[in-house]
């Protein structure tokens, strides 16, 4: 079993209506998982360049990561 801090690995911080930019930044992080073959597909949220992380679902190494909410 892992985990991941999307904070941590990710820069995505909670702000509450202080912040300035990404939908995670205002509404704390949320949405479902997406299991795709060997990879688990979340929305992290992150203004660089990490908007949709994918993780492989055994081990949680990042296989890949796109986008900049």
């Amino acid at each position: 079993m892992w985990k991941k801090s999307f904070e941590a690995d990710f820069g995505v911080k909670f702000l509450g209506s202080k912040a300035n930019e990404g939908t995670a930044s205002h509404r704390g992080n949320n949405g479902s998982a997406l299991v795709d073959g060997d990879g688990v597909i979340l929305p992290v949220g992150s203004t660089n360049g990490a908007s949709l992380v994918c993780f492989d679902k055994l081990t949680g190494k990042t296989l890949w990561k796109c986008g900049s909410e």
